[in-house]
Formats: structure tokens, sequence, C-alpha cells
């Protein structure tokens, strides 16, 4: 691939919901019935891999990695046409932003089949030579085909890198056999050895194959000579500190701080020897170290001690929002938050965040009527009758958030595909897959069914009322949640608009002041009575207030704040309960 652009600009979007971003790829209609028929997917929503840009906050959050070779696992080879780009379009289904076609322009729309190339023209035609990022993908490439236009572009670039001898001599290397093998498969036997010999010398193949020896010998010494001048070592040096530094920066970004300096310290061969020192003091002779740092994934997190969590929630803060976490005197309202996930996980918080079980409190507190209606409720896939629910619901899962599958038309649903999401999520803790949400640990796994509602699915505004110490303060109203034109206004309880924003933009023009929003408030002030903090959420359809969920770590205390005096003044709301104890976890 070439460059032509400042990188950068790729990312100008919301990418708060999306796991990935990618350009979306022309397909032939033999392609489209392939996608169709083994994958189920939409052929105008498949992307090709060469570049993504990825999520790594909601990909780690969501466990992706693994739901990746899930689906490796699972899907029959013979299936997988474009192995990584298959199962990255079958996992990120829904959950792919598109970028423009310039980001990933294909030169295989030119140069590719002629079926594939007519498919492409209104994209070239569009694209014209403004592409952003040039993609030589297919089996044709600018090495080994110069006299094509665009292959000048790859050497334009590859002359001005510190790697252009490197390039020059791997790409002659393999020029040879592949010329030699072309002509080779037209010979018989008797021919091969003519050319071999050079008794075949009317054969203007055989000549080609002994000038491109000739031409390989020549370069192959003058990058020995290159290699051993002073000029091409210095060159070396000078660029090997900008690569590590460029490495290290990436490294930083997917894996944070703590983890970019283990891996310092490894390849510095420092790692061993100071885990060792460390190690002397505190454990036995017989106890081994690791040499290599450790990934903080999932299974890190759901492995963790008890008394570790303060320490590693710390270093998982500093990591996601760049901050350090005061947890002796936390301040701001992101810091709050990550002292309530540690020393106010209490039982009740549990229940409320159990989607099957907040429902019996929220009939109790304000009445059956505000709560959408139940179908079902199992402790398996398995157990679920779906003859016995209507051809349109809601299946969740009770002990996490974002866990669910929307069913508009259940004879279109797949199964299989259904299972073993479940299947996967029923398997994991919420608790342990961003930033230690505590509350979630001992929610015993169940699966939900409730009824569809139209009014409910699409951009609707969400009403998001954030409460302090049993009073509510500031209603949070968002629309277009999980999409990339998610918005956010903020206001009072008076329906002033405040001048801040968390994350998103604003909704120009601003709604206006639901006709419930008294009934809201109503409600949000039963609900959050005795918690030092709680966010209560509703929806307003037809004048009817529907209760969405109860929420005690929004955004896992990690909100990106406009203002960080706004981020102060909320903490300032939030008065810390007394500490209780972290929860023991329990096995179901």
């Amino acid at each position: 691939m070439v460059v032509t652009t400042d990188i950068a600009d790729i990312l100008p979007f919301d990418f708060e919901d999306y796991l990935l971003a990618a350009v979306r790829n022309c397909v032939t209609p033999m392609t489209e019935k392939r996608l169709a028929k083994d994958f189920k997917i939409d052929p105008k929503q498949y992307i090709n891999s060469g570049v993504l840009v990825f999520n790594i906050t909601r990909w780690n959050y969501e466990n992706t990695v693994n739901e990746c070779f899930h689906q490796l696992r699972t899907i029959p080879k013979e299936k997988l046409v474009f192995c990584d780009q298959d199962i990255l379009n079958v996992v990120c289904a829904g959950r792919i932003y598109f970028l423009d076609p310039s980001w990933n322009f294909c030169w295989h729309m030119l140069y590719g089949t002629q079926e594939f190339v007519q498919i492409s023209r209104p994209i070239v035609e569009k694209i014209g030579a403004n592409y952003k990022i040039l993609h030589f993908a297919s089996n044709i490439k600018p090495w080994a085909s110069p006299e094509l236009p665009l292959s000048k572009v790859f050497w334009e670039y590859a002359r001005i890198s510190p790697f252009y001898e490197e390039i020059l001599y791997k790409n002659i290397s393999t020029a040879l056999p592949v010329v030699s093998n072309k002509v080779g498969s037209s010979l018989n036997s008797q021919q091969k050895n003519q050319v071999i010999s050079g008794s075949y010398s009317n054969d203007a193949a055989a000549m080609r194959i002994r000038q491109l020896e000739h031409q390989l010998a020549l370069a192959n010494q003058e990058i020995i000579n290159i290699r051993k001048s002073w000029t091409y070592r210095i060159g070396r040096f000078i660029t090997f500190i900008p690569r590590k530094i460029r490495g290290g920066i990436r490294c930083y970004k997917e894996n944070g701080f703590y983890y970019t300096v283990e891996r310092c310290l490894v390849h510095l061969h420092l790692y061993n020897f100071i885990s060792k020192r460390k190690n002397s003091n505190k454990a036995t002779p017989s106890s081994t170290v690791s040499s290599e740092p450790i990934r903080k994934d999932y299974s890190f997190y759901e492995k963790l001690p008890v008394e570790r969590y303060p320490e590693e929630l710390a270093l998982w803060y500093k990591n996601v929002t760049g901050n350090t976490l005061n947890l002796v005197n936390p301040r701001t309202f992101n810091e709050k938050i990550q002292w309530l996930k540690l020393y106010d996980s209490t039982p009740i918080k549990t229940r409320l965040a159990d989607k099957y079980l907040v429902r019996a409190w929220i009939e109790e507190k304000i009445g059956k009527d505000y709560l959408i209606p139940l179908l079902g409720v199992w402790d398996t896939f398995d157990e679920i009758d779906f003859n016995k629910l209507p051809q349109q619901f809601v299946l969740k899962s009770n002990h996490g958030s974002g866990w669910n599958i929307v069913v508009k038309d259940k004879n279109a649903l797949n199964m299989k595909d259904a299972k073993q999401k479940f299947d996967n999520w029923m398997h994991k803790n919420y608790a342990f897959t961003w930033g230690l949400e505590l509350h979630y640990m001992n929610i015993p796994p169940k699966i939900i069914a409730e009824e569809y509602m139209a009014d409910l699915d699409g951009d609707i505004y969400d009403y998001r009322f954030f409460c302090f110490n049993g009073a509510p303060k500031y209603v949070w109203v968002d629309i277009g949640s999980g999409t990339s034109h998610h918005k956010r206004n903020i206001y009072d309880l008076h329906w002033n608009l405040q001048n801040y924003k968390v994350n998103y933009p604003q909704i120009i023009p601003a709604p206006e002041k639901p006709k419930t929003f008294d009934e809201m408030v109503r409600c949000a002030t039963i609900l959050c009575e005795n918690f030092a903090f709680v966010r209560v959420d509703f929806y307003s359809v037809n004048d009817h207030v529907y209760f969405g969920e109860m929420t005690f770590t929004p955004q896992g205390g990690a909100g990106k704040w406009e203002d960080e005096t706004q981020n102060r003044h909320y903490g300032d709301l939030l008065k810390l309960p007394p500490k209780s104890p972290i929860p023991e976890r329990k096995v179901f």
C-alpha cells in the first residue's frame, strides 16, 4: 500500500460504538451468492480488510478477538474464501463504519477481471486520481508489472524509503523463479534441458532467463557493496531510533504505558533480570518468573485476585483516560465512579443491574405500566421454545450491556449464529470485560425475551437522569445510540441546555421538552432514593413513559469531558457513601 495523505485525516468521525471502520468491497454476482448463502451477509455491507481502523477500546470491551477465533473454529474452512476478511465481516456485521472509498483504492478495480473492472467502474470514475491509500490488491503487483501506470507510485515512494535496497533485492530475487516457472511450464522435458544447457538459444524466453540471471548477480553484488558502505550503515542507524519510537507509540496506544515499558525491558533483556531482583525479596528460590509481560484482556481480569483490584483498576484508568486515578481522595466524577466500583458494589446494585430482577423492583416502586412486557426467561439458549414466541421480539442476556439480539422476523433469525452468541455471553462475567464493574459480578446469567416495540427501534430520544444522593440533577438526552450519528444534549431540570459536551456532539436543532418530562422526573426521584449516584433511563413514546435501565457506572467512569470543570462539578455533587467491602465472587 501507499498512503498519499496524512493518515490522521481518516479519523474525524464518531467511533464510540463501532468495532471498526473500513471501505465497502465491490463484489461480483458469484460473491454475492456466496455471502448470502454461507454468511447471511448483505453484499452491500461487505468490507475489504486491506485498510482497517479498529476501535481498540470497544474491541477489548466486547472481547471481540475471542468471537473471531470462535467463528474461525466453527465456520467450515471451505466457506472462507478470504479468511480474515470473511471472519471480520461475520463478527462485525452491523457495527462497521464505512469509510470513503478513497481510503482503500484497490488497483485490481483497474487491472482485475473484466467483470470486476466493470462493476468497479463507478467508484473508479468517482475517485479518479484522488486516492488517499493505494492498495495493490490481487496477484498483480507493481514490482512485477512496472509497465502499469500506477506502478510508478509504488516505486516513487520505494526509492525515498530507507528500505529501498531491501525491496529491490527481494523483488529481483522473486522475479527470476516466477519467470523461470512460467517459461518452464510451457516446455517439455527435452526443451527444458536445452534451455538449461543453452542449446535452445532460439527461444526468446531462454535468452530472457539468462539476462535475468546476469542482472540478479549484478544486483546482488550492488546490494552487498551498498550494505558495506558507511552511508548505508549511518542511514540504518539514523532510522533505527524513529522506527523504535514509532513502534513504541503504537504499542502505548494499544496496550497502555506499563505494558509498553515492560516490552521495552524485554527487548533490552532487562525484564527477566529486574523481575528476578524483585522476586528474590518476596518469593521462594524455586518460584519462576515469566520473561514476558502479561496482556491484560478478559482472561487476565477474570483470574485476578481480589487484593489486586485497586492496583489494576488504577492502571486500566490510566490506560483508558490518560489520567492518574486517586482512590484515596477522588475529586472528579470519573474518579468517584472508579471508587464506587470497588467500594460500593452492593447487593442491591447487583439486583438492579440484573435486567430480569430489576423488573420486580420497578413494578413495586412505580408500577407495572412502565415496563416493556416480558415474554419469557431461560437459563440456556437451548431451553427457548421459539414456537411459542411471536414473530417479533428482543432477546437479551440479563447480566451485561449490549448483549442482545433484536428479532424483527423470526423466520429470518439465524439460529446457529444466535446460539453461538448467547452461548458465548452466558459463559462470560461482564464485570471483567471492561474496567471491573463489580456490581455485575454476581448476577446469575439468564436469557430474557421482551416484546418488540417498533417505536423503540430507531432514532428516538433516550432520557438519562443523573441522580446524586437521592435527587435528579441533570438529564442527558441521547439519540442515535450505537450509530455513527450518536448525539447528546445535556439539560438541567428546568430544561435549560448546558454549554458543554461529553463524548458526543450536540443535537441540532435541539429537541423540545417532552410532555412527559415531569412524570419522568417524578419516577427518577423515586427510583434513585438512597443511592449516592445512579443514572435512571426512560423513553417517552406517544406520551407513554417506559423504563430503560438503572446504570451505576455510566461509560465505565471514563467519559470524555469537553470541559473538565464539569467533570469536577459532577464529582462535587457525588457524596461518597461509607466504604463497603469488595464483594466476593459467587459461583453459578
